[in-house]
């Protein structure tokens, strides 16, 4: 056991001497501490992250949580920040598009930051990451919104849930669409299996980004069909 557990340290020892981990941003080199999310502390400082909550329909900043300008909006939506900045940019297409699973790491702290800025109780919250249909799961290799919440999941100990929200039909990625045709392409494309897993619990939706929130209003308008209720759409990014 011992001798297993030196070569794999002298393995990984070679590795770092041979390609140094750097910032996924920057590209400078990383110190012990700041490897943990694959991006110095420089570049995460330098992203600003929402300390309120935000109206679903309109935008504006919410401190407490709930919508007083669109009281019926289907959930409040909890946006850790910007997608214009381009080092958000940067991660989300480093873990989308280059499948770079590390990215999930530092997009993740982005929420946890936010979640520890804003007035939610997430004592009796379960998280649902937004699920992609099974064919572009199996292209990509993972569903991105999976890997950030396990990371937020893990770090305040709240239960991630997969199997009770699916995504039955496969739609044309949202960004691709005009705004006009995104609440129709997603429409119907999430089913629900009953459970007793969301009862009397806050159900906390997990994305990257969101632009027309028409996805999340799908999922939202799913969820509640089987009783959900306090729901909140929590993602790293929105794009409008």
């Amino acid at each position: 056991m011992n001798f297993k557990f030196f070569l794999k340290k002298s393995i990984a020892t070679a590795i770092d001497a041979l390609f140094p981990p750097v910032c996924l941003l920057c590209a400078a080199a990383l110190t012990p501490t700041e490897r943990r999310l694959h991006c110095c502390a420089r570049c995460m400082a330098s992203i600003p992250v929402a300390t309120a909550f935000s109206c679903a329909d309109c935008g504006a900043r919410l401190p407490l949580l709930r919508a007083l300008c669109h009281p019926h909006a289907p959930y409040v939506l909890a946006a850790a920040t910007q997608f214009s900045d381009a080092r958000v940019q940067q991660l989300i297409y480093a873990l989308k598009y280059d499948k770079i699973r590390a990215a999930a790491a530092p997009l993740a702290e982005l929420l946890i930051t936010h979640l520890r800025a804003v007035p939610l109780d997430l004592s009796h919250a379960v998280l649902l990451p937004v699920p992609l249909h099974y064919e572009r799961e199996r292209a990509r290799g993972f569903n991105q919104a999976e890997l950030i919440a396990r990371v937020v999941g893990s770090t305040f100990h709240v239960p991630v849930v997969t199997n009770i929200l699916q995504r039955i039909r496969h739609t044309e990625p949202q960004a691709s669409n005009k705004k006009c045709s995104r609440e129709t392409n997603v429409l119907g494309c999430f089913a629900t299996v009953r459970s007793d897993a969301l009862r009397g619990r806050r159900v906390i939706l997990v994305d990257d980004v969101t632009t027309s929130g028409a996805t999340l209003r799908e999922a939202t308008h799913a969820l509640r069909a089987i009783g959900a209720r306090n729901i909140v759409a929590l993602v790293v990014a929105r794009a409008r």
